[in-house]
């Protein structure tokens, strides 16, 4: 996937363990989908 920027950027995915709560107040694991540059290994 290519980004438009400061030039192009190619990207990758990294997947992120985050914990969710519930509306009752519980919570439980889950994965969020992060975005990282290919070249750097930042966060876009």
């Amino acid at each position: 996937m290519l980004v438009e920027g400061d030039g192009v950027t190619r990207v990758g995915f990294r997947r992120d363990e985050v914990t969710k709560r519930r509306a009752d107040g519980s919570t439980y694991p889950a994965e969020r989908s992060v975005r990282v540059s290919r070249k750097t290994g930042k966060e876009i």
